[in-house]
């Protein structure tokens, strides 16, 4: 039997549901759900995937950055042109010291490429520093947007 497009997408739909509510917030199955990860804020992520993934599934499918694998060097064969790789304005990450998603080594040697940078680590925060810890965003934003004004 032949399945329509809409069908595959709303078993993909019913599937991420699904899923999502299995899933833990963090590297170890028992983990529980953090505080900010309200019913509420659940329903509005669920609400947003149930749309669709497109998007931000395409940009990873169209990326050249992958790791290597055996017969493929992935990211180590990209070739870009330096001035491709420069970010010259002011920059400021805000990194969540316990993200179990993205390491801390992914910024090292960052300001070779953005040589305005300044990193922020946040103490007590994870890959959903936004949600952990808004004020503190908020403030980090407001102030860094003063300094450069």
């Amino acid at each position: 039997m032949a399945l329509t497009r809409a069908t595959t997408r709303s078993r993909r739909r019913r599937k991420v549901s699904r899923q999502s509510d299995r899933k833990s917030c963090g590297p170890s199955k028992a983990a529980t759900a953090p505080a900010w990860l309200t019913e509420e804020e659940r329903a509005k992520y669920r609400a947003l995937w149930q749309r669709g993934l497109h998007g931000a599934c395409n940009y990873y499918r169209a990326t050249p950055l992958v790791p290597p694998r055996a017969g493929d060097p992935g990211a180590e064969a990209v070739q870009m042109p330096e001035h491709l790789c420069t970010i010259p304005v002011p920059t400021r990450v805000l990194w969540g010291a316990d993200d179990f998603a993205l390491l801390p080594g992914l910024l090292d040697g960052l300001e070779a490429w953005i040589p305005r940078l300044a990193i922020r680590r946040i103490a007590g925060a994870s890959h959903w520093l936004v949600h952990e810890q808004p004020e503190r965003v908020t403030a980090e934003l407001a102030q860094f947007l003063q300094e450069k004004l």
